[in-house]
């Protein structure tokens, strides 16, 4: 559970800090998902016994996404969700692993996401109601989102290492 706390809590900065980023950059600059690298990393990385966790970790931070973005609530954290169930079966299946596999399950993920948000969205809406598409700027975002996903998973990987160390008992 503390590493489930701890990928939400990343996540949530990652969120935090893009949105801050986002107007100080020029226009059409792609962002990486940090959000939805870090929720990639939990439904990879974490035990057998959290799936429930890292289920939790990806419609937590889908659902901070919705929120901050002003996307209709609960659109991303199904996006999230379903992707997450979706590339976890796939992942065991592959046979190599390191960088290259990073970057393609972070680009398919970026693009699972933002392509599954306008297909939600054009089969549950009203014909009358804005449509959210998210065009040339969502490969641009997800290329990055690929880019940026060793470095995330490496974080994420010393991070981890760090909370699952456990100080030495002195015994007086």
């Amino acid at each position: 559970m503390r590493r489930a706390a701890l990928l939400l809590l990343v996540g949530v900065l990652g969120i935090a800090l893009s949105r801050t980023v986002a107007p100080v950059l020029p226009a059409g600059v792609p962002l990486p998902d940090v959000a939805l690298l870090v929720a990639l990393f939990g439904c990879l990385r974490l035990d057998e016994p959290s799936d429930s966790h890292s289920l939790l970790v990806a419609v937590s931070l889908g659902a901070v996404t919705d929120v901050l973005n002003r996307h209709p609530l609960g659109l991303f954290a199904l996006a999230y969700m379903l992707v997450m169930i979706l590339l976890r079966s796939a992942v065991h299946r592959i046979q190599f692993s390191g960088p290259a596999l990073t970057i393609l399950l972070g680009l398919v993920a970026s693009l699972a996401v933002y392509g599954g948000s306008c297909l939600l969205i054009a089969l549950l809406s009203r014909p009358d109601s804005p449509r959210f598409f998210p065009g040339r700027g969502a490969l641009l975002g997800a290329l990055a989102t690929g880019a940026c996903a060793p470095i995330v998973f490496y974080a994420l990987d010393m991070a981890q290492l760090r909370v699952s160390r456990r100080p030495t008992q002195r015994h007086f």
